[in-house]
């Protein structure tokens, strides 16, 4: 058995402090050296690692709802164009049909859409919809005649989109959710496409004409339709169809889209002794920007001007000329 006097206590109390003393002052040395070389190897690793670019992966949810047919930009740029407008694209949209008088083949020179039946309903009673804007007419759907001097022909939409300018089209014949109101009816829902990521452009252009055309008419029609006054038939035309678009990125995460497209037509008719033309022309402005401030927020500023001319004349009468 060992005891420790009082001096010896102190001396090994103090003897403990130094030694502890020292090794505190000997980690606070060494540490940041530590660190530092630590520091420099991780910088030397991350040296070498390639930094990949962000990768924004976008998705929807499966929609089950029946009554609903959505067709994607891919999946409508294998269908028929057309004259150009999205009632072509449509009218091979199951429970949609065009209606027979529509752009019938003896009026080939004829641009305007075709009239859309929805599950059996009349063309004026379907709501049409651009990026969320009503596109329905004010002007009376039912009339058609534009030579009436006291009727103005109208037409259910309001604005001819061209199809090279949709992204998306989604058509409801049933099931119609209730944010949509004011018909009775189809619902047709258009999405315009977007600014591309990158700076580019491109232009286009088509065009046909009775050349390019065969027509099968009856022997007995056959003199009535070559001699044709009138725009009930047009046994010759001429159409372009064309435009041009140009995608301006901003920031990484906002672009500009500014496209045109046109689509117009002229219709040689007889007119008394001689032959005059009458046309059609259909304009699309779009002016699109985009900003997507995060990868489930996007905010759109975009203006849309449609203008459509007919131009037309009386059959056998002087100084008959109008435009619709």
């Amino acid at each position: 058995m060992h005891f420790f006097s009082a001096r010896q206590y102190r001396i090994f109390s103090t003897a403990t402090a130094v030694v502890l003393l020292c090794s505190l002052i000997f980690l606070s040395l060494c540490v940041p050296c530590v660190a530092e070389i630590l520091s420099e190897e991780s910088e030397d690793n991350t040296a070498d690692v390639p930094v990949l670019e962000t990768v924004v992966v976008t998705g929807s949810a499966k929609d089950d709802v029946s009554g609903k047919t959505v067709y994607s930009e891919e999946m409508l740029s294998v269908f028929p164009a057309g004259d150009g407008n999205i009632e072509d694209l449509l009218k091979f949209m199951p429970g949609v049909q065009a209606s027979d008088s529509s752009n019938p083949s003896f009026r080939g020179g004829e641009i305007i859409s075709p009239l859309l039946s929805i599950s059996g309903g009349k063309p004026y009673q379907n709501y049409f919809q651009i990026d969320g804007m009503g596109n329905n007419s004010l002007i009376d759907p039912i009339e058609d005649n534009p030579s009436k001097i006291d009727r103005l022909p109208g037409y259910p939409e309001a604005i001819f989109l061209n199809s090279h300018l949709v992204k998306e089209i989604t058509v409801y014949d049933n099931n119609i959710p209730v944010r949509f109101g004011g018909f009775t009816g189809g619902v047709v829902d258009v999405k315009t496409i977007d600014p591309a990521s990158v700076a580019g452009g491109g232009v286009r252009y088509n065009t046909t004409r009775d050349n390019w055309t065969r027509f099968h008419v009856d022997p007995s029609d056959q003199s009535d339709f070559d001699q044709s006054s009138t725009y009930f038939r047009q046994p010759q035309f001429t159409k372009h169809e064309g435009g041009f678009d140009l995608s301006l990125p901003i920031t990484p995460s906002s672009g500009l889209l500014l496209s045109y497209q046109f689509v117009y037509s002229e219709i040689p008719l007889v007119f008394f002794d001689t032959k005059r033309n009458q046309e059609r022309f259909n304009q699309n402005f779009l002016l699109k920007f985009v900003s997507k401030p995060n990868a489930t927020d996007k905010i759109t500023l975009q203006a849309i001007h449609s203008p459509y001319r007919a131009r037309y004349f009386i059959k056998d009468t002087l100084n008959s000329d109008f435009t619709l």
